[in-house]
């Protein structure tokens, strides 16, 4: 499931408005908005075709079996995907560990007070908030344990953003004191800051394709092929590489007409000796750029494999790593010296 095709969530909320109407009663209104999203509908058509062969072509995957999920499976990794947005603390140990216990704590407490003082919820703006978050949070957990955690990562929640900041939002107003106001607002402003400054601070997509090439122009001799792995990163690669040496995908050139992840995978020692062989031609040095390992769609690009022959056949000359992307310069051992 690609994050570019995921636009089909935005339903969730759509969906959830048509039950807010349904719920508070308001025929009129309802009927205008179904006729409105009638309408959408029909020019989403072709989405919802295209999900359809979605859905079949992970379920045809091999390994997707081993993602499937339970529902409370679904439901941990959506609780924990949005304490994200609700509080976005870095992903360091130590961050991590605060916001458990602060959610751990502070949970508890929110729900004690929102049953003290439940009558003020009753409200009809506050009743189609919490509606629609619910039927939301519904529609998540189903589409997690239909295509398996793996599937569903962390950008999907992204729809839920507004519903959870308008909930927060409603909660301090309910509180009704501007020093509580102040406070929580202090805190979101420093969590979300210090968040967007540690998720930007590599200015780069992973991989830093940039800087990797500035690396092996400004280092590389003549003579010395660079490999990369997997095969669809020398796409990116070969955007800003203008150097003096080929540049090779392991274990074979993309398609470009078919993105075919199982064509990427790497099978066994023997194959990898032979790629590299070939690769390389006469040459004793080489490059070797990797990414670290992500399964893809229920695929295992097996880079234990390409791990394994690195140490047990070559030297390193050189190691550098990069933001989502490691270079290292190689030489067989039986030629070093």
């Amino acid at each position: 499931m690609d994050k570019s095709d995921t636009q089909y969530y935005l339903s969730f909320i759509l969906a959830a408005n048509a039950v807010v109407l349904l719920a508070l009663r308001r025929w009129e209104g309802l009927r205008d908005y179904l006729l409105r999203m009638t309408f959408c509908g029909l020019c989403f058509l072709p989405l919802v075709i295209k999900l359809m062969m979605q859905l079949q072509e992970v379920s045809a995957l091999p390994n997707v079996s081993s993602h499937s999920s339970s529902s409370i499976d679904s439901i941990k990794i959506l609780f924990w995907s949005l304490t994200r947005y609700v509080l976005p603390l870095m992903d360091q140990a130590w961050n991590s560990l605060l916001r458990s216990w602060l959610l751990r704590l502070g949970l508890p407490l929110i729900l004690i007070w929102v049953l003290v003082r439940y009558r003020e919820f009753l409200q009809p703006s506050r009743i189609a908030l919490w509606l629609a978050s619910m039927i939301m949070v519904i529609f998540f957990v189903g589409i997690s344990i239909r295509l398996g955690t793996a599937f569903v990562l962390i950008y999907h929640t992204a729809a839920l953003f507004l519903p959870i900041i308008l909930t927060v939002t409603a909660i301090i107003e309910i509180a009704g004191n501007r020093k509580v106001m102040h406070i929580i607002g202090s805190i979101l402003l420093v969590a979300y800051g210090l968040a967007i400054y540690e998720t930007y601070k590599p200015m780069a997509k992973g991989g830093d394709w940039r800087r990797v090439a500035s690396h092996i122009m400004q280092t590389e001799k003549p003579g010395e092929p660079i490999l990369v792995f997997r095969s669809e990163f020398v796409l990116p690669f070969r955007v800003y590489y203008t150097g003096k040496n080929d540049v090779i995908p392991i274990p074979k050139e993309p398609n470009l007409q078919k993105y075919d992840p199982y064509s990427q995978a790497l099978k066994d020692e023997e194959s990898i000796k032979d790629i590299i062989a070939h690769a390389k031609g006469d040459s004793a040095r080489f490059w070797l750029i990797t990414v670290p390992n992500s399964p893809l769609r229920g695929v295992d690009f097996h880079p234990e494999l390409l791990d394994d022959f690195v140490h047990k056949y070559l030297d390193i000359i050189a190691d550098e790593k990069f933001f989502g992307s490691r270079v290292r310069l190689l030489i067989p051992k039986k030629e070093q010296g």
